[in-house]
């Protein structure tokens, strides 16, 4: 009975260790090992540790290149004002050739003053003494009638009564200046320019005290303040050309 029981500890003892050695199989898809590979890592440059400099002064014209797309701008120098106003240019080139044309009440031995003469009247005439107004389309063919080649209208309005309407209409209102005030202040040099402008409607008109002035006029009257007060400038206080400002200098620097 004891050697019953050795047996059969040792049968159970030989099938333990031959289980052992049999493969561990679970349920389900297969295992398949596999080796993970390391990622793949750029190489790091190394740190830069000198730079180029560049430094110098800009050209004039723009034209530096400071890196592939930048330039190096020099802003231009500020724009001056010009002299003349629109208005007082517009009255220079008329009167500078109105003055030609001769009219039986020219004073004896008369001789039409030149271009030159005629802007030292007007020397302090700038936009801002002398102020720019909208010229209304009547007004606009007047001036440019008035400066043409042909001098059908100057003759009309120059060289025989002062006052043609509309055209007289026209330039009073857009000058401040009536058209025989004109020909006595800039052709014949008299000095100053007084009083008021008025339309005809005032000169016909019963009761002129009352007298409502059109709009145009009542313009036309600020426009004769603006002209006497540069007259006067004109005299005391001429113009003298400003010197024109000097260039701008720009330096530029880059790192690269």
């Amino acid at each position: 009975m004891k050697s019953k029981k050795i047996l059969c500890v040792l049968c159970f003892s030989f099938f333990g260790l031959w289980s052992c050695n049999q493969d561990l199989r679970f349920s389900g898809s297969p295992q398949v090992s596999k080796l993970v590979e390391p990622p793949v890592v750029d190489p790091i440059d190394p740190v830069k540790t000198e730079y180029l400099k560049n430094q110098g002064v800009c050209a004039a014209d723009s034209s530096t290149q400071v890196t592939s797309c930048m330039k190096c701008p020099i802003p231009p120098p500020p724009v001056q004002a010009p002299q003349l106003s629109f208005k007082a240019q517009a009255l220079l080139e008329i009167m500078s050739r109105a003055c030609q044309v001769p009219n039986k009440s020219d004073p004896d031995n008369y001789i039409a003053p030149t271009r030159k003469a005629i802007l030292a009247q007007i020397n302090r005439c700038s936009p801002s003494l002398y102020k720019d107004t909208t010229a209304t389309s009547a007004q606009n063919s007047l001036i440019q009638s008035l400066v043409d080649d042909s001098d059908t209208l100057r003759r009309k309005m120059f060289g025989k009564l002062w006052y043609n309407s509309p055209y007289s209409d026209n330039f009073e209102t857009f000058f401040g200046l009536d058209v025989g005030e004109a020909r006595g202040l800039i052709c014949y040099q008299n000095s100053g320019v007084s009083g008021a402008i008025y339309d005809a409607g005032y000169y016909n008109s019963p009761d002129s005290f009352n007298y409502r002035m059109p709009k145009e006029y009542v313009q036309a009257n600020q426009i004769r303040e603006d002209l006497k007060n540069c007259l006067t400038e004109s005299t005391r206080h001429p113009w003298v050309k400003q010197p024109d400002p000097p260039p701008k200098t720009c330096r530029f620097e880059s790192i690269s």
